[in-house]
Formats: C-alpha cells, structure tokens, sequence
C-alpha cells in the first residue's frame, strides 16, 4: 500500500484526536501534569473522534444497502478490537476464564456493548475505551436511518436542503433532554440494577457521569453535526479557512465559557468549535498533505489500534517500571505507535481488503 494513500486532512485529525486522549489518559492515570491536554484532551479528543465519524459514516451508508454497510463496519472494528482485547487479556488484565454466571458480560464486552451494561464494563473492559465503541454502533443503525427518510420524496419536497440543519436540532433536544433527565434522577432506575450489581447502591454521581450523562443520547449531536458538515460543506467552504481557524481557537480556547446556557455535559459548544477547526483542514488540505506532517498522518492511520491498545500499555509499564514522568510518557507512545502499527498491517489492513474485495 501506497505510504501516501491515507495523507488527507481527516486522516491527520484523528491523529491529531487519539494524542489528545493519550495525553488525557497519561495524566489521569500516571498524575504527570499535562495541562490543558490532560484535563480537555479526553473530552475533545472523543468528540472529534465523533465528529469525524458522523461525516464519513454518512458517506459510506449513502453508497452501500445496509446489510454491506454494517458489513464493512463489523470488519473495520471487531478484528483489530478482538485481537487488542486477546492481547490485553494476555499481558496486561486477563479476561479468561471467567464463571459461568458472567458469560452474558463477557460476551456483552466481546461485542463492544458494554456502556449499554455498566456491570460488564467494570467486570471485563480491560481496554477502558470501548464505551465510546458503544456509541458507535447506535450510530450506525442511526445514520443510515436518516439518510432513508431524507430520501423520503416527502421529506424532500417539504424540508430539501434544512433536514439535516433539523436533524442537528433535534440531536441538541435530545441532548438537552437525556441530561436534565439524568440531573433529575428520572432515568436511575434503568440503570440501577446493573450498576447495583457492581457493588454500588444506590447510583452516585461518579456513576452518573461514567454511564448516564455520557451515554449514547448525549453523544448523538457530535455525529450529527459531522454529518451536517457532510451535506452543507459546499456552502460551509466558501467561508475562508482563517476566519473557521479563528473562531474554533476562540471557543476551543476558552473551556470555561463552553457550560453557558444550557450547563451541558457534554457540550454542543466544544463541538461547535472542533467543527470550526475540522472545517479549517478540509480546505488547508495541500499544506496539510506536507512530507513534515506524514508522521501524524501515520498516527492518524492507526489510530484505531493505537486507541484501543495505549491504556493497557500505559498501565503496564507504570506497574513493572514505574515510568510516570514525561520520558516514560515518550516512552509509552513509541510502543504503542509501533503495537498500533503491527497490528494495523496484520489484522486491520487484510480485513479491510477483503470488504473491499467483496463489494
């Protein structure tokens, strides 16, 4: 394969998103001051992951039925996701065997659904970030159904051009909804029997955060405004790139100001200000292609492994060598870009072919 042929501008944010998490993820674990990364890089880090996700999932569900789409989703994600989990459960945290009174978990958390299930997630998340694989998924069945009713004869007669502008919309209800509804307690019972399992009753405010306030309704409005950013990017572009670059850093600059309103959290704002920026490198494309950045670009093209495989590498090397400062940081990513690497020309390169090749 062609060392240039993933050299795009989307390419090099999710790149750009999986360091910001590593840094979120280094600080939170190991206690070294990585500031401001460590505090908002896991936040933006995910989101933009999001984002990215809402505008090329909309593209691909628009070319393929959904039986092929789902198809290819299930190749991209569960080989590299099952063979980092085998890994961790080897070297780092083992998984297997487990009692037989688990097996539903186990399985739950084979299939990446374990934010649905907050006592598989404790039990057999070895990775931490599949939750946010969780969130994927419900996006997949999600996109798919809007572009359909978007093709709706109806629905382009009467709305045209402004359902997604409305779709946008109601992911920020729905948002604004799931959270006040979380902040009311109205939704601890659907959760309470899960999370009691884990030892915990009734619900704290630690779970709340871990499982209701950042599940999948809250989630939504980042997909969504990736996908806007799809169908409106011819109008979107004729705004020049400095004026996108500017406003991003402002609202991105500024976290303290991201709550104002509503007090969500997550908050569309953050989003707002990553779409800004993302906008930015869809038209700064050819310097952004640059031989200087083609490390980043790499970062970006195995980001997958490289996100699913760095906690498990991190926690490992801070057990048996102590490693908790910036060396041990530098340290830690050089072995999971290399892991990422293998495992991205091993297991995510020939699955990824065989999709293709089935089309």
């Amino acid at each position: 394969m062609d060392a240039f042929s993933h050299r795009n501008p989307l390419n090099l944010l999710r790149g750009v998103a999986v360091l910001m998490v590593i840094g979120h993820h280094f600080q939170h674990y190991l206690k070294t001051n990585l500031e401001p990364i460590g505090t908002y890089g896991g936040l933006l880090g995910v989101q933009l992951f999001f984002l990215i996700s809402g505008y090329l999932i909309v593209i691909s569900a628009s070319r393929h039925h959904f039986f092929k789409f789902m198809r290819g989703r299930a190749l991209r994600i569960f080989p590299a996701y099952w063979f980092v989990l085998l890994l961790a459960s080897i070297f780092y945290n083992p998984v297997l065997p487990y009692a037989p009174e688990d097996a539903p978990y186990f399985w739950i958390n084979f299939f990446s659904l374990t934010h649905f299930v907050p006592f598989a997630l404790v039990k057999f998340d070895v990775l931490t970030v599949a939750w946010t694989l969780t969130i994927e998924w419900t996006w997949y069945l999600i996109a798919p159904l809007l572009l359909a009713v978007a093709s709706v004869s109806w629905v382009n007669a009467r709305i045209g051009k402004w359902f997604w502008a409305l779709a946008l919309l109601g992911a920020f209800l729905i948002q604004m909804l799931w959270y006040f509804s979380v902040k009311s307690g109205v939704l601890d019972p659907l959760f309470a029997a899960s999370i009691a399992k884990i030892g915990i009753s009734p619900i704290n405010d630690h779970m709340r955060i871990a499982f209701m306030y950042s599940a999948a309704p809250s989630q939504w409005v980042f997909f969504v405004l990736g996908a806007a950013l799809w169908f409106y990017q011819d109008t979107l572009k004729k705004v020049p790139a400095s004026i996108w670059f500017i406003g991003g850093c402002a609202i991105l600059g500024f976290p303290n100001i991201w709550p104002l309103g509503f007090s969500l959290s997550p908050s569309i704002a953050s989003g707002l200000g990553l779409a800004a920026l993302f906008l930015t490198t869809l038209q700064w494309e050819k310097p952004l292609s640059n031989k200087l950045l083609l490390p980043l670009h790499w970062i970006g093209d195995w980001s997958f492994p490289l996100y699913l495989l760095h906690v498990p590498v991190m926690l490992t090397l801070a057990k048996h060598f102590q490693m908790s400062s910036y060396f041990g940081l530098m340290v830690c990513l050089l072995i999971s870009i290399l892991l990422a690497g293998v495992v991205h020309f091993l297991v995510e390169l020939p699955f990824r072919r065989l999709h293709r090749n089935s089309l």
